[in-house]
């Protein structure tokens, strides 16, 4: 003979045991989904630099006998002093001339950084579509003719803004405006 107590009895423990297990797929399926080494597919490039501080996804691997920081999309990065530079995946280098902060997101050939303060100095060859946003400006690198782009934007030690185009132009637009853009030619400040 069941009583009526033990029944109840009997749902509350399976109900307890099915909500338990749904909590222990759940973690399973979340750390398959955000593993330890993100994907290589949204890796930045290998940074390396004397006094650098790298926060969010980033692996470590050998490269080539030596220990290598590779920036993922979604690093934040500060360059305590002196120079920190980027190797990227696709080619081409960042040189980034601290004290610096700044983030890094990449999808698919585009890759967007928000500069805090520092100064980049960008070269690139074909890829990636770079994309770099100041709290001033938003600015686009645009090869000529197909050609190399080989930028620089940042702050000086004054505060100032300083922008210059050695190779390919410079496609300007200040934040949060409308209508205001400009284009910076190759060899232009």
């Amino acid at each position: 003979m069941v009583f009526p107590f033990q029944q109840q009895n009997a749902r509350r423990n399976m109900a307890l045991f099915s909500g338990a297990a749904s909590v222990a797929l759940f973690g399973v399926f979340a750390a398959a989904a955000y593993p330890d080494n993100p994907s290589p597919g949204d890796s930045v490039g290998a940074i390396e630099g004397e006094a650098i501080a790298v926060t969010g996804p980033m692996s470590v691997e050998n490269l080539n006998g030596s220990v290598a920081t590779i920036l993922h999309s979604g690093s934040d990065v500060r360059v305590k002093s002196g120079n920190a530079h980027i190797n990227l995946v696709e080619g081409g280098q960042i040189t980034i001339c601290g004290p610096a902060h700044f983030s890094v997101l990449k999808s698919g050939g585009s890759l967007t950084i928000a500069l805090d303060t520092g100064t980049i100095h960008a070269h690139i060859e074909h890829q990636p579509a770079l994309t770099m946003y100041t709290p001033q400006i938003q600015a686009q690198p645009v090869a000529i003719g197909g050609g190399p782009e080989d930028i620089t934007v940042g702050f000086e030690a004054s505060g100032a803004m300083c922008v210059r185009t050695n190779r390919g132009a410079l496609r300007l637009e200040q934040q949060l405006t409308s209508g205001r853009k400009r284009i910076s030619g190759q060899r232009a400040d």
